[in-house]
């Protein structure tokens, strides 16, 4: 005989929706490039909120002679980040969720 266990309901794990229908949207590779060759070194973490114009990450040249900021292009929600430091410029670093409250945002 089977009996079934009562218990809570976990609580809904959704926190950000996001609808984009503006042409080219959706393509999160595109996003924040590596302005040069080096080690990429970020600042943020992922769901960190980040304001346009704030550090995401610095890059140094593997002789350590020079250092490039990358800046948010937008404000949002750290959405992800390169992992592997070795960098080549064009390369993407991370990528930002435009959104930067719990709900739902929609572009048309």
């Amino acid at each position: 005989m089977l009996t079934m266990l009562e218990r809570v309901p976990p609580l809904k794990q959704v926190r950000y929706i996001v609808e984009d229908k503006r042409d080219n949207s959706g393509h999160l590779q595109a996003m924040h490039r590596a302005p040069m060759a080096g080690f990429w070194e970020p600042a943020v973490r992922i769901g960190q909120p980040i304001r346009q114009g704030d550090l995401l990450g610095m890059i140094l040249d593997p002789l350590g002679r020079q250092r490039r900021e990358v800046l948010a292009e937008e404000t949002g929600l750290v959405l992800f980040l390169r992992t592997i430091p070795a960098v080549t410029a064009g390369l993407t670093l991370g990528g930002i969720l435009p959104i930067s409250e719990p709900g739902e945002r929609h572009y048309e």
